[in-house]
């Protein structure tokens, strides 16, 4: 005799998740905001303190913030170049990395002696360098392999260049 038919088996119930997810944990079980649950003889009334007042500074801080870091104002004395030396203003090196080629670029120049970074800033880059050469400057770096140069302005002391890589 054949078996007797079993009843269907109840559907398997499916969680969607395209929608609001429902918590597993009881409400009731955490406040809704932190302290609402505390008596209000624990509450702490916050009193209206003034801040400190603000130390006068001597030098404008050059970044968002030094103020809070810094507890003395960092005075950097800039000299003019002695003699042999020259300042080179290059613009645009939009990252540190163009800066880093551009530099050692520069040191392969015949002429060139010791050089360091004064600043870099917004693109701006400012060398001083030892400068040897048999011809002026501007003229030299203006034959600087892998880059196209501009002269943007010459004095005794400085050269401002624009520069494109190649």
């Amino acid at each position: 005799m054949p078996a007797a038919p079993s009843a269907p088996a109840a559907p398997e119930t499916v969680r969607r998740v395209d929608g609001p997810i429902e918590s597993s944990r009881s409400a009731p079980a955490r406040p809704l905001m932190i302290g609402a649950d505390e008596p209000a003889s624990t509450v702490v009334a916050v009193q209206d303190v003034p801040p400190p007042p603000r130390a006068v500074r001597a030098v404008r801080p050059m970044m968002i913030g030094l103020e809070e870091t810094v507890a003395a104002p960092i005075v950097t004395v800039r000299e003019a170049p002695t003699a042999g030396e020259m300042d080179l203003v290059v613009t645009p090196l939009a990252t540190p990395d163009d800066w880093h080629h551009f530099e050692l670029a520069l040191r392969r120049l015949p002429g060139v002696g010791p050089l360091r970074t004064e600043y870099y800033r917004a693109g701006i880059l400012k060398l001083r360098l030892r400068w040897a050469g048999p011809e002026r400057l501007a003229d030299a770096v203006t034959s600087l392999p892998g880059y196209r140069v501009g002269i943007l302005g010459e004095d005794r002391s400085t050269v401002q260049i624009r520069v494109a890589r190649t």
